[in-house]
């Protein structure tokens, strides 16, 4: 199927090209093309993020800023050193040069790991559309997701204090497999081990990036131990129906929930599911 490429150098350009029916916004362009590709998109045209300088990585007193066009890869820098393990187990190094953090956002579970990272760092998003600009939480973009003719052009987010970051995804592969679950977690603690913050997403569990607040609530107030892990992750487990795909049964998601997530919260490395 023939279409045309739109290639705009500003977003008020790339919000007038949107403004029709059967067009699509393409940042890497790895989720659009497949999509094409197996007949499951039949755009009239794309509309390249590629010119509009949306990409880079900056940082504003304790936020940190980056462009939705910036490629997976580049998000190996040093003020992004706690989502290394995130970053290690995305895709190829061919796939990580193309994708970009925006487009990650909506890459349908069992992929999106960075979602599922940014959701447990309570990010949010700056949109643009005909009306200009707005903020809104990544937890709600799951919820509507965008207009037709908006497009995300920046993700903010507070970094994580040291030793509070959590993050276990179980695979099939160690290398370039999509989640059979993630879990990603910032668990603030007191000197005695008592969680008194504590933010839980979860991939491989829904069709998008799911908060967990069942888990949430069965760990705050509590010593992080052993105990308080499983009993977490046996509340995840209850309160999320799972799917099933190529990658594992909801059965067996359900059931390798609670061991990941005791696992993530305890410090366990990435590991692969037989």
């Amino acid at each position: 199927m023939a279409f045309a490429v739109h290639r705009p150098e500003s977003i008020e350009a790339v919000i007038a090209a949107l403004d029709g029916t059967g067009r699509v916004a393409v940042s890497g362009g790895t989720l659009a093309v497949r999509a094409i590709n197996e007949g499951k998109s039949f755009p009239l045209a794309i509309v390249s993020l590629s010119r509009t300088g949306i990409a880079g990585i900056a940082r504003d007193g304790d936020v940190i800023e980056i462009g939705a066009a910036t490629p997976i890869a580049k998000l190996s820098h040093p003020n992004l050193a706690f989502l290394n393990g995130v970053l290690t187990g995305f895709g190829t190094p061919a796939l990580r040069n193309m994708a970009t953090l925006g487009g990650n956002l909506f890459a349908p579970q069992p992929y999106g790991d960075f979602g599922v990272a940014l959701l447990a760092l309570d990010a949010s998003l700056v949109i643009a559309g005909p009306s200009g600009k707005r903020r809104l939480p990544l937890s709600k973009f799951y919820e509507t997701g965008l207009a037709s003719n908006e497009i995300v052009t920046n993700i903010r987010f507070t970094p994580p204090h040291p030793g509070t970051w959590h993050w276990l995804k179980a695979t099939r592969r160690a290398l370039n497999s999509a989640a059979v679950v993630a879990v990603a977690a910032v668990v603030e603690t007191d000197r005695a081990r008592v969680i008194k913050a504590v933010r839980i997403a979860l991939g491989g569990v829904d069709c998008h990036p799911v908060r967990s607040p069942a888990a949430e609530a069965s760990l705050l107030g509590r010593v992080l131990d052993t105990a308080s892990a499983a009993a977490a992750g046996e509340a995840a487990a209850a309160s999320h129906p799972s799917f099933t795909d190529a990658y594992a049964s909801a059965w067996y998601r359900k059931r390798v929930l609670p061991i990941f997530m005791r696992r993530a919260l305890l410090g366990a490395p990435l590991e692969t599911m037989p």
